[in-house]
């Protein structure tokens, strides 16, 4: 049991050292086509946005929709129902930040030298001026940026948030990959059952916020649901008492006998 989450600067080649580790190890490989599958799975509105809002830096507006706010505990639930396998690889979309709680996660960092990752570029979007596919690389960049620091409140330079850091200049993919694999393996010599209930209660919460956000009659923007170990917390303000009793509803629907504990407070 392991999962390895990857960071990576537009160019860095991160998706593909992922795809090298997943192939290695026989983890699932997590990444857009795959998430918006799952998206597609659960509604076309749902795949839409995906397609729509994938690691661009919301506007104002954007991350005041409901629908958005929706989207990404969706998003994230999904992530979570990944990482359960437990023998997971999961790129972008923040899933160091959303699996910041999992045990056995490995959460690295993927970069290259600027010039580098611009020579790639070219080569991959057919792009014959350099100056236009720098730009690129830096826009693609600064997109990322601003979706974890709207969504998650992190800079992704910090690399404190990191358990290792990979340069594919220095390196090549196949030598990032092995090592990444030895990595693995020994998280997962270390696996025990109680990281399988952990994990398991951090998915069955994020299950639980993705159906509330969902639901069109809830609009709880500061709904938080999170996993003590023991169980699940529910915390919101609410507008009616029918609220209250819809609440309880899904969360018999989603957590059948797993406690839910709810703090909800009457708007003032």
């Amino acid at each position: 049991m392991a999962i390895l989450t990857i960071t990576r600067e537009y160019g860095s080649s991160g998706h593909l050292v992922g795809q090298l580790v997943a192939e290695r190890l026989g983890y699932e490989f997590v990444d857009k086509p795959r998430l918006h599958r799952d998206l597609l799975a659960r509604g076309a509105l749902w795949a839409r946005l995906g397609m729509e809002l994938d690691e661009f830096k919301p506007d104002l507006w954007e991350r005041h929709d409901w629908r958005y706010q929706a989207y990404l505990a969706l998003l994230e639930s999904v992530v979570f129902d990944h990482a359960q396998t437990g023998k997971a690889v999961i790129v972008g979309r923040g899933c160091n930040y959303i699996l910041r709680q999992a045990p056995l996660c490995l959460r690295v960092l993927i970069v290259a030298p600027l010039e580098l990752r611009t020579q790639r570029i070219m080569a991959q979007e057919g792009i014959g001026d350099a100056k236009q596919a720098e730009r690129l690389v830096q826009e693609i960049d600064a997109e990322r940026a601003g979706y974890l620091q709207v969504n998650y409140g992190e800079d992704w330079k910090d690399l404190t948030v990191y358990d290792a850091i990979f340069n594919t200049g220095s390196h090549s993919l196949e030598q990032v990959a092995q090592m990444l694999v030895g990595l693995l393996e020994e998280e997962e010599r270390q696996a025990c059952e109680a990281d399988r209930v952990l994990l398991k209660g951090l998915a069955l919460a994020a299950r639980l916020k993705a159906r509330i956000a969902g639901e069109t009659k809830l609009l709880l923007p500061t709904l938080q649901v999170s996993y003590t170990g023991q169980a699940i917390e529910l915390k919101a303000v609410i507008h009616r008492p029918e609220e209250q009793l819809r609440l309880m509803e899904i969360s018999r629907e989603v957590c059948g006998d797993v406690p839910v504990k709810m703090d909800l407070r009457p708007r003032v």
